[in-house]
Formats: C-alpha cells, sequence, structure tokens
C-alpha cells in the first residue's frame, strides 16, 4: 500500500481522506502506516542482513511479534530505546490495534467518531517511528543500506 517514496504527510492525507467515507478503512490504513514504518525501522537498525530480516517480517504479526523483533534486533548500544518508548503512547495503540484486529477480521465496524481518535493515535506512533530515524540523521524514506553480515555492537538477550 506504501512505497519507501511515499513521504509520511502524503500517507496520512490519503488516509484521512477516507475518514468521512469509509472509516473502517482509515484505521486499517493507519495501522498499516504503522507496520510499515516499524517494519523499515526493523530493517534499518537491525543488525542481521536485511534479507533475512525481511523473510522474518513475512511471519510476523500483532504489536507483541514486533516488540520481541524490534527488542532482538534494534535495541544495541547505539540504539537503546524499546519499540514501546519510542512510541509514546502505546497503551493507546494496543487499543487501535484492537479496533483494526476487529475491522479485519470482519468481527465489528466503525462510524467516523470512533475511527478518527484511532486513525489519530496509529498515525502519531508512525511519526514517532519516524522520528527515531530522525533523531539518527537518518529519513524514514532513504534509501536502507544492504546489509549482509550481522552487525556486532547489539545488545545479546
Amino acid at each position: 500500500m506504501f512505497l519507501a517514496g511515499d513521504r509520511l504527510e502524503h500517507r496520512e492525507t490519503r488516509i484521512k481522506d477516507f475518514l468521512n467515507s469509509e472509516p473502517a478503512i482509515a484505521v486499517l490504513l493507519a495501522a498499516a502506516s504503522l507496520e510499515w514504518s516499524i517494519s523499515r525501522a526493523i530493517v534499518r537498525f537491525g543488525r542481521t542482513p536485511n534479507s533475512r530480516l525481511r523473510e522474518m517480517l513475512v511471519g510476523c504479526y500483532g504489536l507483541d511479534t514486533y516488540k520481541k523483533l524490534w527488542r532482538d534486533e534494534v535495541i544495541s548500544s547505539s540504539y537503546p530505546m524499546r519499540l514501546a518508548q519510542v512510541v509514546r503512547n502505546w497503551e493507546a495503540v494496543k487499543t487501535a490495534f484492537g479496533m483494526r484486529g476487529g475491522l479485519i477480521h470482519g468481527k465489528s465496524t466503525c462510524t467516523r467518531n470512533t475511527a478518527e481518535p484511532h486513525v489519530e493515535i496509529l498515525l502519531e506512533a508512525a511519526r514517532d517511528v519516524a522520528a527515531y530515524f530522525e533523531n539518527r540523521g537518518v529519513g524514514i524514506n532513504d534509501r536502507i543500506p544492504v546489509r549482509r553480515k550481522e552487525r556486532r555492537d547489539a545488545i545479546r538477550r
């Protein structure tokens, strides 16, 4: 749905455009934007070679799995923050993901009024991940260098 060249602001505008006509789609797209951002950060800052990390991300479902992969791959002496620290409103993101789960599995629906706060929370979380990139001098849309060997500065867990 999103390409590396799609700026965060552009993604946000596209997602918010759905709030009036298709609020459920807006929630799903906001969740996809966050997952895309987290996945990109894991590949960019992880220690495992890119190709292997991308394979691991194929089987990554749900926030707990992303947290575990982040812990295993990203946390290091250079990048000491846990995902739940990078995303400042983690508890609200978990609630928003609950709505996403109900929608994606056809167990619930939503109106604009119920969707909008969740969309905002998910978009804010994606901005938090993008800020994590920027604080390290890297844009979230910047090309990710190919890593063929495991980085050594990772903290072993």
